[in-house]
């Protein structure tokens, strides 16, 4: 007589669990591959105001050498000042997007072990639900040798039974 497996409705609630954790996964690794996209827009971005701050050093150098007026010295003085602030707000911004991206990262691991660790609870219990169905299977064996046995035993107590009462009085 062969029962169901009575944890088959875990295994059906763990499964739920593992798909999800994959989905979470996968949501994680796309949010992790935006936030890294970002983060090389931002240190592009950085490094295009940097070459813009060096193009007007570059530039402020040149012409002082050409000899300027103490207003067209403040003017260029303003300017680099303005293109290094610019420089260190993209800088900012690299950095702001390092923390998200470093996040998205920490993310992503966490969901990679909680589906891993997910794939072995599954594991365990398919591995207990193959036992199980073993031990049935080995039980219904020993239950129909001995229902064998039982017969073989009956059908011999017969022969004798019938063996003597042929030879009987």
């Amino acid at each position: 007589m062969r029962h169901e497996y009575p944890l088959e409705q875990l295994i059906a609630i763990k499964k739920q669990r593992l798909e999800k954790a994959e989905r979470n996964l996968l949501e994680a690794k796309q949010q992790l591959e935006q936030e890294e996209l970002a983060l090389k827009r931002k240190m592009q971005e950085c490094r295009e105001a940097q070459d813009v701050h060096d193009g007007t050093v570059l530039h402020f150098y040149d012409v002082f050498q050409q000899g300027l007026s103490s207003n067209e010295i403040l003017q260029h003085k303003e300017k680099m000042k303005n293109t290094l602030e610019k420089v260190r707000e993209e800088e900012e911004n690299a950095q702001k997007q390092r923390t998200v991206r470093d996040t998205a990262q920490a993310k992503r691991q966490d969901c990679q072990r909680v589906v891993q660790r997910k794939r072995v609870e599954l594991e365990k219990i398919s591995m207990h639900r193959k036992e199980w169905k073993r031990e049935e299977l080995l039980e219904e064996i020993r239950d129909l040798a001995s229902e064998q046995d039982e017969i073989g035993a009956t059908r011999h107590y017969m022969r004798q039974r019938k063996d003597h009462c042929k030879e009987g009085p």
